[in-house]
């Protein structure tokens, strides 16, 4: 934490230490004397007034708050109350407080105040507009031009998104429209039914968007094929060592949906075929563009149906585009599998498709799936 300036009477440093040890009431009680009661809050420098307005939000002392903004000139008293109003998530009256700070230049913190409360109102795009005259400036930093890229590509504004980019020096294709590129493997966690998170394989495809490629069980919100905006600041800390780099797959916080790819799971339950069947298994399905994905592991078993041995399973999930009808899935499933030594079950899909259901079903029942 910063130490304070202050040029009046009174201990700063003893202050600063207060709120810093979590003392805020007892630091607050200090500042306002010094800076309220003994002395002319106008005259205050502004790393003053900053500091006390938080040590006052922090000790809940609301009405103090509003009593020194009551003292400030227009830009910093309006800059004081869209602070405490943020504090509390009152996101409307941080707005309005926030636009009246920046009319009278109340600089970059009442434009970041302005533009969150819009995104926390939903209002991406006009969290987006706030920031743009950054672009034109150099009072922004780094962080406020990749805020602008995720709240730019969130609304699809493609021109603000390559002019950030190109702020930042990134080397995204010139063009308009959309931005798809390939660019790396990322992964992007998401949230979970449970509530828990998952960890998604993807494409990146711009500064803050990717392309899921793992096929998602029935349930999810999201599938192989979406397109997500993801926050652009890595999870993890990059690797130092250059060999743990190159393998590395860095992590994004997932931000929203931003385009369905309308993909569909279907189930896949059986024996593990041989190491040439499951190469020409996984060979058809990539020709052809589905996305595939297992989810069982080593010491996952099935049982022979004939002799009770236990055999090495496999379980997954095969995602198909909206252009193709689950009947074409089924037959290309039944084909590249016929010949097998264990058959493999998809009993969802074949009830789907109304075909062979019954043959599914004894599968299922007979290796114990």
């Amino acid at each position: 934490m910063a130490a304070v300036r202050h040029r009046s009477r009174g201990h700063p440093r003893h202050t600063t230490t207060l709120g810093f040890l979590g003392y805020a009431p007892v630091g607050a009680d200090i500042y306002w004397k010094t800076i309220v009661e003994d002395g002319d809050p106008a005259a205050a420098g502004d790393e003053d007034i900053s500091y006390l307005t938080g040590l006052l939000i922090e000790a809940r002392q609301d009405e103090r708050v509003e009593t020194l903004a009551g003292r400030l000139p227009e830009t910093r008293s309006h800059l004081a109350l869209a602070r405490l109003h943020r504090a509390r998530e009152r996101w409307e009256q941080t707005a309005a407080e926030a636009e009246q700070a920046v009319a009278h230049e109340g600089g970059l913190e009442a434009r970041r105040l302005w533009s969150g409360a819009a995104q926390q109102l939903g209002d991406n795009a006009k969290a987006a507009e706030i920031l743009k005259p950054l672009l034109e400036s150099e009072e922004g930093e780094e962080e406020d031009v990749w805020r602008l890229i995720v709240l730019s590509t969130a609304v699809e504004d493609w021109a603000t998104v390559r002019a950030a980019g190109a702020k930042l020096g990134m080397p995204i294709e010139p063009g308009e429209g959309p931005i798809e590129e390939e660019w790396h493997l990322v992964r992007v966690i998401l949230p979970a039914p449970d509530g828990s998170q998952r960890e998604v394989l993807a494409v990146r495809t711009g500064p803050a968007t990717a392309r899921l490629a793992i096929p998602q069980p029935r349930g999810m919100e999201y599938n192989a094929g979406d397109v997500v905006v993801i926050d652009p600041r890595p999870l993890e800390p990059i690797p130092e060592d250059e060999q743990e780099r190159e393998s590395f797959v860095i992590p994004f916080a997932g931000v929203t949906m931003l385009r369905p790819g309308g993909y569909t799971s279907w189930f896949f339950d059986g024996a593990a075929p041989s190491e040439d069947e499951w190469a020409e298994f996984n060979e058809v399905l990539a020709e052809r563009g589905w996305p595939m994905w297992v989810y069982s592991d080593e010491n996952y078993r099935v049982t022979h149906p004939a002799t009770g041995e236990q055999l090495p399973g496999v379980f997954g999930w095969i995602a198909i585009p909206p252009t193709v009808r689950p009947a074409e899935l089924d037959a290309v499933l039944d084909d590249v599998t016929e010949q097998w030594s264990h058959p493999l079950a998809w009993l969802d899909l074949a009830r789907e498709v109304g075909i062979e259901a019954e043959r599914h079903e004894r599968i299922s029942k007979e290796y114990g799936l």
